[in-house]
C-alpha cells in the first residue's frame, strides 16, 4: 500500500493517514476477499462432482477409437454382408460402365427416357422435409444436359433456400 501510495505522488496521503485507513478496511477487503475464494472453492468442487458423475474424456476416446476399428474390420471383411454388398455394386458400376463404352463405340447416341413419374417420386422426395432438396437436386442433374438454363435457376434456388 506504502508503494501505491508512493506511486500517487502529490495526491498521495500521509503516512499516518494511510495507515489508519488500511487499519479500517482492511479486515472488510479481507472477508470479502475469503468470501470469493470460498465461492471459487465451491464451484471447483462442483466442476469435480459433474465429472465425476459422468464418463470421463478417456473412456470416450477409447470407444470411439474401438467403434472406428470395427467399423474399418467391416468394410475390410469380404466374406461379411457390407463386403458382399460393395462387391455386388461394384459388379454393377462396372457392367453399366461398360455398356457406355460399347453405346460410344458404335456410335449410339441414345437420348435418355424417363417416366414421368420418377421426376414426381423425385419431386416428393423433397417435400418430405424443408431443408431436404435432394430429390430436387437429383431431377436437375437429370435434365442438366438438356437443358441448362433450368439446372442453374434451379440450383439458384436451393442455395437460397
Amino acid at each position: 500500500m506504502r508503494t501505491l501510495n508512493k506511486a500517487c505522488g502529490e495526491n498521495g496521503l500521509s503516512e499516518e493517514r494511510l495507515v489508519k485507513a488500511f487499519g479500517v478496511w482492511y479486515p472488510t477487503l479481507e472477508n470479502d476477499l475469503n468470501a470469493i475464494k470460498g465461492q471459487a472453492d465451491e464451484a471447483e468442487e462442483s466442476e469435480n462432482n459433474k465429472q465425476d458423475d459422468g464418463p470421463d474424456n478417456q473412456e470416450i476416446l477409447e470407444e470411439i477409437l474401438e467403434l472406428s476399428r470395427s467399423n474399418q474390420k467391416l468394410i475390410r471383411n469380404p466374406d461379411g454382408s457390407f463386403g458382399s454388398q460393395l462387391e455386388e455394386t461394384r459388379q454393377i458400376v462396372r457392367e453399366i460402365l461398360s455398356r457406355l463404352d460399347r453405346q460410344e463405340i458404335a456410335g449410339i447416341k441414345k437420348g435418355r427416357r424417363y417416366h414421368p413419374m420418377i421426376l414426381e417420386e423425385l419431386m416428393h422426395l423433397s417435400s418430405l422435409s424443408s431443408d431436404n432438396f435432394i430429390g430436387l437436386q437429383m431431377v436437375l442433374a437429370i435434365v442438366r444436359t438438356d437443358f441448362p438454363w433450368i439446372y442453374e435457376a434451379g440450383m439458384e434456388v436451393i442455395k437460397i433456400f
